[in-house]
């Protein structure tokens, strides 16, 4: 019984210590992450709505990794993440680079072609107000031959926010 108690007392230890070692390093972690992975983070929260609270690095064996983190913490690394939320993950952090690049040497245009036709209609209309924020800041041009997708952008952003022109 005294065995007992002293192997509970221990297992409790190591509990509590790995609990306070990964709130260290989750500190460490959002203290030394750049300026372009802070963005991608607001960006991938935005066009998820909320779903994933940011994109963080993780070390796995000697290489690092990016994950999707859910707002109750919990960690999706890329390979875990749907084919969709990939590429909202991958379009975050493009458009991050897209936003250091603009900041610092001058606007430039930027040409998407259907990048939400994957997403759903909600991560579409988060997309959409992503890119018109951008597009205040440089020229954005969206290519799409599915035209649901012009009705959904005229239904988010307003018909003054773009501009559609069909060929």
């Amino acid at each position: 019984s005294a065995r007992l108690s002293t192997q509970i007392a221990e297992y409790a230890a190591a509990i509590v210590a790995s609990a306070v070692l990964s709130d260290v390093i989750e500190i460490y972690q959002q203290r030394h992450q750049g300026p372009l992975l802070a963005r991608a983070s607001e960006l991938f929260a935005a066009i998820t709505g909320g779903k994933f609270a940011k994109v963080a690095a993780d070390f796995d064996e000697d290489k690092t990794v990016l994950v999707g983190v859910h707002n109750n913490g919990k960690r999706e690394g890329v390979d875990a993440l749907s084919s969709g939320r990939r590429d909202q993950l991958f379009l975050a952090l493009r458009l991050a680079a897209i936003e250091s690049h603009v900041a610092n040497q001058g606007p430039i245009p930027v040409v998407v072609d259907d990048i939400v036709i994957n997403f759903d209609d909600a991560a579409a209309s988060a997309t959409f107000k992503v890119l018109a924020d951008l597009s205040t800041k440089t020229q954005v041009l969206f290519f799409t031959h599915h035209e649901h997708l012009i009705d959904r952008a005229t239904a988010i952003l307003g018909p003054a926010k773009f501009m559609a022109h069909t060929l």
